[in-house]
């Protein structure tokens, strides 16, 4: 009930900020990502707004809005992910694509995994993010097994099961 109190307190002392910053279908598939063995526990990332940020670069700690809001999930400060990565000076390459603005993403672990969901919800329902996701874990490529055509040649190399893209370019076969 106590929680309950202060999510509301919190949300009706930031008015003009939207309740959620993403729908509910993206809502859901990102929370079934969380109990996934693929994200790290009680991790959580985020990125700010452009018009959060005050001054030439970002702050190293989250805004005191989104410490507020996670106040009852975690004891220490959301950290910028990139602490030595600044803005970049112009906002889009000569070809028209914008640059990415790796200063603007900050991390913050949440003290119980259990809690991620809400951390994640009361995150988002400040209004000064873009987006709000788990800790992915990196992902290398599976080991494949190499079918190795006759060919006469068999290659002496201890590492050619890993080599997997050698059998996508039919490599065996010219060989």
């Amino acid at each position: 009930m106590i929680l309950f109190i202060r999510r509301l307190l919190f949300l009706l002392l930031l008015p003009g900020f939207g309740m959620f910053s993403f729908d509910t279908t993206a809502q859901q598939v990102i929370f079934d990502w969380i109990d996934s063995d693929r994200v790290l526990p009680g991790h959580v990332i985020f990125k700010l707004k452009p018009e959060v940020i005050k001054g030439p670069e970002p702050p190293l700690h989250a805004p005191e809005a989104i410490m507020l809001a996670l106040s009852g999930y975690t004891k220490s400060n959301a950290e910028r992910v990139f602490p030595y990565h600044y803005p970049p000076a112009m906002k889009y390459h000569p070809s028209g694509n914008p640059y990415s603005d790796l200063s603007r993403i900050y991390e913050v672990v949440i003290d119980k995994h259990d809690d991620m969901k809400n951390a994640m919800f009361d995150i988002a329902s400040t209004g000064l993010v873009e987006y709000v996701q788990p800790r992915y874990l990196p992902e290398t490529f599976p080991h494949h097994e190499v079918k190795l055509v006759l060919t006469g040649h068999v290659p002496n190399d201890s590492l050619l099961s890993l080599q997997y893209h050698l059998e996508k370019v039919q490599a065996f076969a010219a060989w």
